[in-house]
């Protein structure tokens, strides 16, 4: 079982040192939200509460679906293992403004979304915050430092952000920028 280990982490590190190919195809980015939401609901043991604050204005995007479902899985995975039990997630969607992605280093030109995932966690200590998209950085105790690093990457290679922001109260919130289209170069 620990060489299957090490070989899927060699595998998923490899992936990370070169650009990942995308199959873009046009889809209901909430439908793939509700069916990420909808596995993690019946996978988990514990029992969350899964807020969606969907904007149902936000037209289909393109985009690589397979891909968007492996950070979005990650990222509700990793708020119902930082919660505790019975705690809520919340998923929002939104249109995003071109006056929010100014400082961010976005391509101006591209409409974006937001997709916000917040946990009611303990949140992740400031000495952390700089280095929780590096490769093989953990604070888990069963981590491999794998996930959030090719999430950053999966969305940054569709030309948007992956950041992290503490809640106001308590927990973190991860915040995706996804354009809604990719960028023809």
């Amino acid at each position: 079982r620990e060489l299957d280990r090490i070989d899927r982490m060699v595998k998923e590190l490899l992936l990370y040192s070169q650009p990942i190919p995308l199959h873009t195809s046009v889809f209901n980015l909430h439908e793939l939200l509700d069916t990420v939401i909808w596995f993690e609901e019946n996978s988990s043991n514990s029992d969350f509460t899964f807020n969606r604050h969907f904007d149902p204005s936000l037209p289909e995007i393109t985009a690589d679906q397979d891909k968007l479902h492996q950070v979005f899985l990650n990222l509700i995975k990793n708020a119902t293992e930082a919660s505790p039990e019975k705690g809520r997630i919340t998923i929002r969607s939104s249109y995003c403004p071109e006056w929010e992605v100014v400082d961010k280093r976005l391509d101006l030109r591209l409409e974006y979304y937001l997709i916000e995932i917040e946990d009611q966690g303990s949140g992740i200590a400031a000495k952390h915050q700089d280095q929780i998209f590096k490769p093989l950085f953990t604070t888990k105790r069963k981590g491999n430092g794998l996930g959030l690093s090719i999430s950053f990457q999966i969305i940054a290679g569709h030309g948007g952000l992956l950041q992290y922001k503490p809640a106001s109260r308590q927990g973190s919130i991860f915040q995706v920028y996804i354009p809604r289209t990719l960028s023809s170069g």
